[in-house]
């Protein structure tokens, strides 16, 4: 038995965005992960010296780079996005909550993204 895998996919996007609650997580995530790079690369300006990457309170600022580097967290939040969304069109098929369970897990870290970014912004002020 030969599958064709375009057509597969084809079918899983279609029933994907068919689904309104995941369009409107997927969609939601899209944005405010683009709007996470947009503002990092508006509120940091370029510069020559390193910035502040990682803070504790512990032991104050623990990890210092180079400008580019603070653009790590939106994109490992890209990568997880667009792993788990990936899974859940190809997952819903079979299981519908997984594929709930992925889109949202995608949104929720992305808020979590916005906070670490959020704090990375204010400690280069």
């Amino acid at each position: 038995m030969k599958i064709s895998w375009p057509k597969v996919l084809n079918q899983d996007r279609r029933r994907f965005f068919a689904e309104r609650w995941l369009v409107v997580a997927t969609s939601s995530t899209l944005v405010i992960l683009l709007a996470a790079v947009w503002t990092l690369h508006y509120a940091i300006p370029p510069q020559a010296e390193p910035i502040t990457l990682h803070y504790t309170t512990s032991f104050g600022v623990d990890l210092i780079g180079p400008r580019n580097r603070m653009f790590i967290v939106p994109a490992f939040g890209a990568l997880v996005f667009l792993v788990n969304t990936i899974l859940a069109m190809v997952v819903l098929r079979r299981e519908r909550m997984v594929s709930y369970f992925l889109v949202f897990t995608s949104l929720i870290l992305s808020l979590f993204l916005v906070f670490a970014e959020w704090t990375l912004i204010l400690q280069n002020r």
